[in-house]
């Protein structure tokens, strides 16, 4: 251990390491840094290295991102090698030469993915291989936990142990700290017993909210970047702070955002010579893209990385003294994750300066960081009866065995606890629909399933519950290697033959557009066409929206609010102008909400966060849809819906959200009600009770 840089066992790792020796499920929850992955693979390794040596694959390390299998395979290679233990990865980028020899000679320990676990489950040798596992090991659990892919990999977890002819095997989720621990350990566990393993304290992080006041030279260097002033204040900042610590990782939101300031950290570099470069890393850049920004950060080579959630996680890219997190985090979980990236050993402290961009921004991120500091963190739904995955997982059931009852699917998915309270009949109609789609053969009178000729193809179209976006790859003339990858959608409105992009913060010519390829050279055009790419939004919590109107009170009424939320002079300053300009209209808040006629829409300033306000707007676009005859056009942030339709009028909309709150609905529960769906109903119901008061008003939206 002395040679890996070990020299005791951290807090964790002694809560952990004789409950997994002992066989126990277990749900590991700690911060970055404090060996989560030691803690889980070494008590198996010794036991691996002490059995009777068996064929096949013995110990699965599941984990949401190709990156993140890479750094394992390096982490646990050395441990492995030791005790000869033979491990390998397997996932999108291995090549077909790699996968044909692991399936002729499988590793003991498989580093992987959900959708190439699904992929390889109802393969004839990579499959049988699989039929000796004893523990599976999913890492970052939290991020699989309450979406498809999570529900997706549980079921396939239920098919792997039908796999072993029900032998049970050793679950073990590794997590960073989450706010509803007891569900994510059924959601890795079902209703099986799983011990929860988590530090009594939290770890303790420096944490600043800033937003930099331009000076004169940030106009005249935004006129050189084609920015304007206060975003040239904020990269100037940003530079400022990469240039001022050793290593920074500067988190962004989105894979554009990375682009476009990366193109300009880079453009601002390169006027100034300055030899201490930075790069740009997120998930639709080339595999040698990555990995090479990767080791050149590592080997101090770069002294910034901006990146998305592609180095959220615990990927090992050396010692990183300072997280920046570019705009509001938008949720606390992942301000501790990004943040926690800095200081990543349990000797040293986190530290985080979230640079927002707005007064929105501003205070978003003082609730996030005021929320980080006292533990209060999301609780994540689970995404429970997901109907396409079950359909999906059926098809794949069907290939582990030609023949099923509906029985038998009912019995494996409900051992899957976010399909806990699946029923025959749900499975039936499942099966119906496929069978209609001539996808598989159903009998519904003896409820026999049996494998048809598309089967097979429609399980590995749809391995992967990410929503499917036609892909380009971009090529590089000068050097035939492949830089990113782009969606269709862009490529279609923004990529033509002369055309600039930029992808790597690096500007681009188009040379060719072809059926899947885009053939580029370097270009100087600074204001390329930056990529957009599909279904990047993160969205703010109920409870963060919720806060924010707390924290306008608060600022309002005069209260000293920076200490507790952590924000700088300069950003409290803009917050309190901001907010008397306000109050002396209308401070909707979270007992306020306002509604709002501008010449050319409505606007609700209701504080019920991204999915509260997403549910809302669909039900009054649909209300309003129903009376004025025609379609509303509707947009949403985390604390406002935008409605727009000819005759749409303020009052009426508030008439709308009165009607349907739940004090009025009680009331007036004998009068009939336009159909609309349930869940944005259910949702709006649920939540509207933080809206004592609504108020109507005629401003310019720039007033509200």
């Amino acid at each position: 251990m002395k040679e890996k840089g070990f020299t005791q066992f951290t807090e964790i790792q002694k809560l952990a390491i004789p409950v997994i020796a002992s066989g126990a499920n277990a749900l590991v929850i700690a911060p970055t840094g404090w060996g989560k992955t030691e803690a889980a693979m070494l008590p198996l390794l010794e036991k691996l290295a002490k059995a009777e040596k068996k064929e096949g694959i013995q110990i699965l390390y599941i984990t949401p991102m190709k990156s993140l299998n890479r750094d394992m395979l390096g982490r646990l290679k050395w441990w492995s090698e030791q005790l000869g233990i033979t491990i390998e990865v397997r996932h999108g980028d291995t090549t077909q030469s790699e996968r044909q020899r692991q399936a002729r000679k499988p590793p003991r320990i498989l580093v992987t993915t959900p959708e190439t676990l699904g992929a390889i489950l109802p393969t004839t040798k990579m499959g049988e291989s699989l039929k000796n596992v004893e523990h599976v090991i999913v890492d970052e659990v939290h991020e699989l936990f309450g979406d498809k892919r999570g529900a997706q990999l549980v079921l396939a977890l239920e098919r792997l142990l039908e796999k072993r002819e029900s032998r049970p095997f050793q679950r073990i989720g590794l997590s960073a700290t989450v706010g509803n621990p007891e569900n994510v350990a059924a959601f890795l566990c079902g209703d099986r017993p799983c011990k929860i393993i988590r530090l009594p304290i939290e770890r303790a992080m420096h944490l600043s909210v800033e937003s930099p006041k331009p000076v004169d030279e940030d106009y005249e260097l935004g006129n050189r970047l084609f920015i304007d002033g206060p975003a040239a204040a904020r990269l100037r900042r940003l530079d400022d702070l990469i240039r001022t610590h050793k290593a920074t990782l500067a988190f962004v939101n989105t894979r554009s955002i990375a682009e476009t300031l990366g193109s300009r950290l880079l453009r601002l570099r390169k006027a100034e010579r300055d030899l201490h470069e930075i790069a740009v890393h997120h998930g639709s850049l080339s595999k040698e893209a990555r990995v090479s920004a990767e080791e050149r950060f590592r080997g101090n080579e770069l002294k910034g990385l901006i990146c998305t959630s592609s180095l959220e996680l615990g990927i090992d890219i050396g010692q990183v003294d300072l997280v920046i997190q570019y705009s509001s985090p938008r949720q606390v979980q992942r301000l501790m994750q990004r943040v926690g990236r800095s200081g990543h050993s349990i000797a040293r402290t986190p530290k985080g300066i979230v640079i927002a961009t707005d007064e929105d921004d501003i205070i978003e991120a003082a609730v996030i960081a005021r929320r980080a500091t006292k533990g209060l963190l999301e609780s994540d739904e689970e995404q429970s009866l997901a109907f396409d995955v079950l359909a999906q997982q059926m098809a794949g059931m069907l290939l582990d065995k030609e023949e099923r009852t509906v029985a038998e699917v009912l019995a494996i998915a409900k051992r899957a606890h976010p399909f806990s309270k699946l029923t025959a009949e749900q499975v039936s109609r499942v099966a119906k629909q496929l069978h209609s789609e001539g996808l598989l053969f159903f009998d519904e009178k003896t409820g026999a399933l049996r494998k048809d000729s598309r089967t097979r193809d429609y399980y590995y179209d749809n391995l992967s519950m990410i929503p499917d976006q036609r892909k380009y790859f971009v090529k590089s003339a000068v050097t035939n290697s492949n830089v990113a990858m782009l969606d269709e959608g862009f490529v279609a409105n923004f990529v033509e033959v002369g055309a600039t992009i930029i992808t790597r913060g690096v500007p681009w010519k188009v040379l060719d557009v072809g059926d899947r390829e885009i053939i580029v050279e370097p270009s100087q055009d600074i204001t390329a066409a930056v990529p957009d790419w599909v279904g990047e939004e993160i969205p703010v919590p109920y409870e963060v929206a919720q806060e924010v109107g707390v924290l306008r009170r608060k600022i309002a009424a005069g209260e000293i609010f920076e200490g507790e939320y952590h924000v700088s002079g300069e950003a409290a300053d803009k917050l309190i102008s901001l907010i008397k300009k306000q109050s002396a209209i209308f401070l909707p808040d979270d007992k306020n909400v306002l509604v709002e006629q501008t010449p050319d829409a409505v606007i609700i300033h209701s504080l019920l966060g991204s999915k509260g306000n997403e549910a809302l707007s669909r039900l009054l676009s649909q209300l309003a849809s129903i009376h004025l005859g025609k379609s509303v056009r509707t947009e949403i942030d985390p604390y406002r819906i935008m409605l727009q339709a000819p005759g749409l009028d303020a009052a009426s909309i508030a008439r709308l959200l009165k009607e349907t709150s739940p004090d009025y609905a009680q009331s007036a529960s004998q009068s009939p009600t336009p159909t609309f769906s349930n869940t944005s109903s259910s949702t709006w119901q649920r939540r509207s009770a933080c809206f004592p008061r609504i108020t109507t008003t005629r401003h310019s939206a720039s007033g509200a």
